[in-house]
């Protein structure tokens, strides 16, 4: 009885890192998605769901930057669906006799890359979508946090260091010298008069969908 004791201690223990890392994971998505005022932000601490979210964010900074729509969040969960259809049935015709010792591998490449390449694709655009997220929220460290997030898998902690900073795609273009301004805990935030760029200057003037407000591109 001691032994289960201890076994179902160290159970729990490790379930409630694992539920603790989960949350911490997605925290910084679920506040960004919040501010911005996307539907269902909960959606951050659930696998593949949770890519729905960044790729609503990463559209709205895309939108800004190059004033045109693409459908990021989209396909973003279908690439990330199909290796969790796909990896069953692979293990199932491995199982059931393909590629066995002496067997042809032939028949079972197609379910090899419909598993393998997805996830690839996925991954890359996962990173894409994070690069412009970092460039909405943070212009500056927009490259420098996308390069440590895929070489370390931190990206969820630049997340939370930004979570409650006012993306351009909010404010418009424009320096702030004494950092970005934030939203407050009901989502309000003031605006500090920005150093405008010039005529012609780089980026140029003027925000994006949701510049009078951070609801306004998920309206549309």
């Amino acid at each position: 009885m001691a032994a289960v004791s201890v076994f179902g201690f160290f159970a729990l223990f490790w379930l409630a890192i694992m539920v603790g890392l989960i949350i911490l994971s997605g925290f910084g998505l679920y506040r960004m998605a919040q501010h911005a005022g996307v539907p269902s932000p909960w959606m951050a601490f659930v696998p593949v769901a949770s890519s729905y979210l960044t790729g609503l964010l990463a559209e709205r900074a895309y939108y800004t930057y190059n004033r045109q729509p693409r459908s990021l969040a989209k396909w973003l969960v279908i690439l990330n669906l199909i290796p969790l259809v796909g990896a069953p049935v692979f293990g199932l015709a491995f199982l059931t006799g393909f590629g066995g010792v002496g067997a042809s591998w032939t028949p079972i490449l197609p379910l090899l890359l419909l598993v393998a390449l997805p996830g690839l694709l996925a991954t890359a655009l996962l990173i894409y979508c994070q690069y412009y997220i970092f460039r909405d929220y943070t212009p500056d460290n927009a490259v420098l946090y996308t390069i440590l997030g895929l070489l370390f898998g931190i990206s969820f902690v630049f997340f939370l260091v930004e979570m409650n900073t006012v993306p351009v795609s909010v404010t418009g273009f424009g320096a702030y010298p004494y950092g970005r301004p934030k939203y407050d805990r009901w989502h309000h935030w003031n605006q500090m008069p920005p150093q405008q760029y010039g005529p012609g200057g780089w980026p140029p003037q003027g925000g994006g969908p949701g510049t009078t407000g951070p609801q306004d591109y998920y309206r549309g």
